[in-house]
């Protein structure tokens, strides 16, 4: 799993695999989710990272699309970009 954060757009890119994407889905306004051909996810991008990452990656969670504790390593992840930025 590799992260990248962009400061000064507060944006997230959570690249899961390195699985090529087959289509993209937005979950919400600040949530993009790339899948491959068998449907699973191979990237999320993250918009309004320091307000809504939390809510966005446990809403993955609910859905199905994210384990709980990849959701909490990727936020753990994020903050410290957020502190250290």
């Amino acid at each position: 799993m590799r992260l990248e954060y962009d400061v000064e757009a507060d944006a997230a890119y959570i690249r899961i695999t390195e699985t090529p994407r087959s289509r993209t889905e937005e979950e919400s306004d600040v949530c993009i989710v790339d899948f491959d051909p068998e449907g699973n996810v191979v990237a999320i991008e993250l918009l309004s990272v320091f307000g809504f990452a939390g809510a966005s990656l446990y809403a993955l969670v609910r859905k199905g699309l994210l384990a709980q504790q990849d959701a909490e390593r990727l936020l753990r992840e994020l903050r410290h970009e957020l502190v250290t930025a």
